[in-house]
């Protein structure tokens, strides 16, 4: 700053102690106006019954609440990623296994026939000749 007011001064011919003085007197202005529109809002709202200093905490309390819960949800994001692998990782263990084949496989063939109608149709016509099977070999 030091420079740019020598540089005004030798280009303009402007004294700097001028410049720095009417610098102050503006800032100095546009603190008091911060000040005076400050409190003419907290009158305002005091007309209406509001407490300025009160919605102010409020809506600081709400937005802290707005970005946990947005932090939240990444997280659960995440989580739900994790998860996911983990079951593959854990269906890939399990098939590893001789049972643990079975088991899967029974478990994949049971989710088709109780989750499409295909698949409901077809074990249908699949129970109907083993309950006929059963029925003309043990009665």
């Amino acid at each position: 700053m030091g420079t740019i007011i020598t540089n005004l001064k030798a280009r303009f011919g402007v004294d700097s102690a001028d410049f720095k003085k009417g610098l102050k007197d503006g800032e100095k202005a546009v603190d008091d106006f911060k000040d005076g529109a400050g409190n003419a809002l907290d009158k305002f709202a005091s007309m209406f019954g509001l407490n300025m200093g009160a919605v102010s905490d409020a809506l600081g309390t709400a937005t802290k609440s707005l970005n946990f819960l947005g932090q939240s949800i990444t997280g659960l994001g995440t989580a739900a990623n994790k998860g996911a692998i983990a079951f593959k990782l854990f269906k890939a263990v399990l098939i590893s296994t001789g049972i643990g084949a079975l088991v899967v496989a029974l478990g994949t063939l049971i989710t088709y026939f109780t989750k499409s109608g295909e698949g409901a149709d077809k074990f249908a016509r699949i129970l109907a000749q083993v309950k006929s099977v059963v029925n003309n070999k043990c009665l």
